[in-house]
């Protein structure tokens, strides 16, 4: 067994104490930087938030009777960028929606628009469709709920073809769009 006196015994606490206090010091830094941290993130996912659901807004406003030209339609998925009509030249002519933003997954099938006579010379194109389409979920939302709408593209059951839907966290609100 080894002895050593109380003189060194009493520094040797001393210097564990200074020891766990170092560390209580280092850990209370450490704990205080990662909550400054956590605030400064929390701050900037608000303000993301704000901004998005302000660009939301603006997009939704654009397309539902705002200055924009009738057929263009913003993106309800990056609303970044215009939907576009693009022409397939498969054997039954239909047409695809598609972003202008290219790394934007929206891309919806369209069926084939039937020739224009006098019968349907009021048949509106499919982007004008889709624009009035999104303008009604998103007045019929916003009279129910405050929350942000959010589009995602969805694959329907049986058949698999994707399709366009609302949705929104707060409400449970889930429509398909087109």
């Amino acid at each position: 067994p080894y002895l050593i006196s109380e003189e060194d015994f009493i520094e040797l606490l001393q210097e564990v104490d200074d020891e766990l206090c170092s560390e209580d010091e280092f850990l209370e830094n450490a704990c205080a930087a990662y909550e400054m941290e956590e605030m400064e993130l929390q701050s900037q996912i608000e303000e993301y938030e704000r901004w998005q659901e302000t660009e939301m807004g603006m997009a939704m406003d654009d397309g539902c009777g705002g200055p924009m030209h009738e057929e263009q339609v913003i993106c309800p998925l990056c609303c970044v960028d215009t939907l576009h009509l693009v022409s397939q030249q498969g054997a039954d002519g239909s047409s695809v929606i598609v972003c202008s933003n290219r790394s934007c997954a929206l891309r919806l099938p369209c069926p084939q628009s039937p020739p224009m006579s006098a019968s349907n010379v009021h048949h509106s194109s499919p982007l004008a469709t889709l624009r009035n389409r999104l303008c009604e979920v998103h007045e019929h939302h916003g009279h129910q709920c405050s929350s942000l709408l959010r589009c995602r593209m969805h694959h329907d059951g049986l058949d698999g073809s994707p399709s366009l839907v609302a949705c929104c966290d707060a409400c449970r609100l889930f429509v398909k769009v087109h």
